[in-house]
């Protein structure tokens, strides 16, 4: 029943969901085992926002385990670009567990059709219902134990190029001039890459709207 929660995972969100009901996820079914635990690459897409990744867990036979996860994650393309992890969604059923990673591809470049990568995942943490683990020295609890090494993933994937605006647009309100610098639009979602004011430091906040013909929708996420 792992591939249906898997499926149940990628319909959470609306950008996966409309992917998914395109059939755009490349099958992959790539299976790799660490600490007893089987990890299985699923399914892959790839767009000029994002690489998103689904992945299943198979615990190892009557493991009284609640939750495995990688304390790190990382994607690197053929060229040896580093693709930052953007975030990880997941579900846990009864023992079984999917997740779905999101790798940021804004800044990849040149024209192609298919994308080589190599995701690597390391350090497994694993909370174990009733356990009985005596207390580390590294300060994990007794429910929780850590397995070291690491999985690395190699695959390809079609990539949907994505209309990109580079031209620079700024407006100046309250003595501030604000910069839109870049603009990525893709079947996963839309990025705006905005300059002129650093969130962090001065405390300030934006709330946004992307009116598209007509239609208003809300900034769902702002990433400082």
């Amino acid at each position: 029943a792992l591939v249906p929660l898997l499926t149940q995972t990628l319909n959470s969100q609306q950008s996966t969901r409309q992917l998914l009901l395109d059939r755009q996820f490349k099958d992959l079914h790539i299976p790799k085992t660490l600490g007893g635990f089987t990890f299985t690459v699923e399914k892959a897409y790839a767009d000029s926002n994002r690489i998103i990744v689904g992945m299943t867990t198979t615990k190892p036979q009557n493991h009284p385990y609640d939750d495995a996860h990688f304390l790190y994650s990382t994607m690197k393309t053929q060229d040896g670009q580093i693709l930052p992890m953007m975030n990880e969604e997941g579900l846990l059923d009864k023992g079984t567990e999917t997740s779905v990673y999101s790798f940021d591809a804004s800044n990849i470049q040149g024209s192609f059709d298919e994308l080589r990568v190599a995701m690597t995942l390391d350090t497994l943490s694993v909370l174990q219902l009733n356990s009985v683990l005596p207390q580390e020295a590294n300060g994990t609890t007794p429910q929780t134990y850590m397995v070291k090494g690491s999985l690395t993933f190699y695959f390809s994937v079609p990539f949907h190029h994505g209309r990109i605006l580079d031209t620079p647009q700024s407006e100046t309100a309250g003595g501030r001039t604000i910069t839109l610098a870049k603009v990525i639009v893709s079947p996963s979602e839309t990025q705006v890459f905005i300059q002129g004011i650093d969130v962090k430091k001065e405390g300030a906040f934006f709330i946004g709207t992307l009116s598209v013909e007509g239609h208003d929708y809300s900034v769902t996420n702002l990433s400082l």
